[in-house]
């Protein structure tokens, strides 16, 4: 959250919602300068069931990817998406 070092204003859009995360994503109250509260759902996108090419694919780059420890977690969203489980592993 580097940017935020720049920035003049910041506002917060508040969300009971949005799941908390973790990492470099804590700002200290006193830092907002506005509050916006909102209570709505979060969108989400459903994608559709991977087609037979698109699970080619998804396996082929899988075994590409295959033991790249710093890269495999690439892989991970797309393999998930296309329905073949778990991610390569990062080992």
């Amino acid at each position: 959250m580097s940017v935020l070092r720049y920035a003049k204003t910041i506002v917060a859009e508040v969300n009971p919602f949005m799941p908390r995360t973790l990492g470099d994503t804590f700002l200290h109250v006193d830092r907002i300068d506005r509050f916006v509260r909102v209570e709505r759902p979060l969108v989400e996108y459903a994608h559709q069931p991977a087609d037979t090419v698109t699970e080619r694919i998804a396996r082929y780059v899988a075994e590409i990817i295959e033991g790249m420890a710093g890269a495999a977690w690439i892989a991970a969203t797309p393999l998930t998406l296309a329905g073949l489980g778990q991610p390569p592993r990062l080992t």
